[in-house]
């Protein structure tokens, strides 16, 4: 952890520099400076095997008719699921990050939080990058706005989702956190915050609008997804033992995807003269542009008999286009707490919308038609590849998660978790195996982490 922290500050000297003349100007104008920071150094690993040799569809298919034929590629893999492969790894969920709060008034502040840490969809992999950056307007005691980059509210821990140390997991549930792929957790634009007290509870919503921009690698491509139009609300009611969480979102989002796909759809169609109901039917699936997302989460939290709280959370996210799923999951967490001690048992679902059924069907039909068999397939197998890659995405998955964890220090915490996935026997297999190792395999997984803060 050392030697990411010294890499990070190597990198981004100039960052680091800003930091100190920005100390320095506040110190003499007598701004108020909080530092605070975080890290988690995890192990992981699976009993999935070294290694797998995945048949994939060649991309892009052919451009010129009578050229090339499509064809398909063995492609060899190292199985994860979401990064624990088969020996011991360090790298998945290990971070470190660093939050400075500068104080202005009693009316203004700013936050900064930055992060370097394993990714999953990206290749910047302890690269260190601002994760909030914003300007935070205290109009008052119960209402506030935030400008700049800030957390999205759409989880029950959103707020502490880099935190592991406020969790009880080593990892969290990833039927419900990792439903994006653990993208797409910050926006850039305008949040406000209202509190309301009634008695013993606590009635807090907010509202945010804003945009975001994220570089992901899907299908060894790089892909630019901006989001935009992005409005969402949430509204919190709490007392000192139960807690209710509903959250909603809406936007739309655009792609510098180059679909080979439609291309595909469009030379079939000119090919064989014929524009069947199964390619407009498919076509109308590859979207990547003007395509609207809706993400609804609701979570109730329960405290009881002092030591005990239950957590109940489900999310899910409506999309038609071709890179974003649809898919609902959800989980429930029954934790005990005994001295320094706290044992966590969580039980997982997701499953597919029928969005997403929708789209897998979309594919099978248009690959099965003569148009596209006779005159483009010609025995390659490349269709029956894609088509695969689709059914890839139908996964069903139930899991059974226990951890246990011991608090060292108040600041310092070490867990232990061992997770077990049992994948649908009807659909493709365990569904966060990130690179569509199709398996019908149960899956063991184990986790241990040291979780800090200061």
């Amino acid at each position: 952890m050392l030697q990411v922290f010294t890499r990070m500050l190597n990198q981004y000297s100039k960052y680091f520099l800003a930091g100190l003349l920005l100390f320095c100007t506040t110190q003499i104008y007598a701004f108020d400076i909080l530092i605070n920071g975080f890290g988690t150094v995890c192990a992981s690993k699976s009993d999935l095997p070294k290694e797998y040799n995945n048949i994939l569809p060649a991309y892009p298919f052919l451009t010129q008719l009578g050229t090339v034929a499509p064809f398909t590629y063995t492609d060899f893999l190292r199985p994860g699921y979401v990064g624990a492969e088969r020996r011991w790894n360090f790298l998945p969920n290990s971070k470190f990050g660093l939050q400075v709060t500068s104080i202005f008034s009693p009316q203004y502040k700013a936050v900064v939080q930055i992060i370097g840490g394993a990714e999953y969809m990206t290749n910047n992999n302890f690269v260190a990058m601002f994760d909030w950056a914003y300007l935070q307007y205290n109009y008052s005691n119960l209402l506030d706005f935030q400008f700049g980059r800030f957390p999205l509210p759409t989880f029950y821990y959103s707020d502490y989702i880099k935190v592991n140390h406020a969790q009880p997991w080593v990892m969290p549930p990833q039927e419900v956190y990792f439903l994006v792929g653990g993208a797409f957790t910050n926006a850039n634009g305008i949040k406000a915050r209202y509190s309301y007290y009634f008695k013993d509870w606590t009635i807090a919503p907010q509202v945010y609008f804003g945009s975001m921009q994220e570089n992901l690698i899907i299908m060894n491509r790089d892909l630019v997804i901006k989001v935009r139009d992005l409005i969402g609300g949430v509204l919190q009611i709490e007392n000192d033992y139960l807690t209710l969480r509903g959250s909603v979102l809406r936007s739309i989002y655009d792609s510098d995807l180059n679909n080979p796909l439609l291309g595909l759809v469009s030379m079939t169609n000119r090919v064989s003269g014929t524009t069947t109901p199964e390619a407009v039917n498919f076509a109308n699936t590859l979207q990547s542009q003007n395509v609207p997302i809706i993400y609804v989460g609701l979570a109730l939290a329960f405290n009881f008999l002092e030591d005990f709280n239950l957590l109940v959370e489900r999310a899910s996210i409506m999309s038609r286009g071709i890179i974003t799923t649809a898919r609902e999951g959800y989980y429930g967490a029954l934790t005990y707490s005994w001295r320094d001690f706290a044992f966590t048992f969580t039980y997982g679902y997701s499953r597919p919308l029928q969005t997403e059924v929708n789209k897998y069907n979309a594919a099978n039909a248009f690959f099965q038609t003569p148009q596209y068999l006779n005159f483009i397939d010609m025995g390659s197998g490349a269709g029956a590849a894609v088509v695969e890659q689709f059914r890839s995405y139908l996964g069903r998955q139930r899991s059974y998660m226990l951890d246990i964890r011991y608090d060292v220090l108040p600041s310092l915490a070490l867990k232990g978790e061992v997770e077990y996935i049992v994948p649908t026997q009807k659909g493709p297999g365990v569904r966060y195996i990130l690179n569509r190792v199709a398996t019908v395999e149960n899956v063991w997984v184990y986790r241990a982490s040291f979780d800090f803060v200061f």
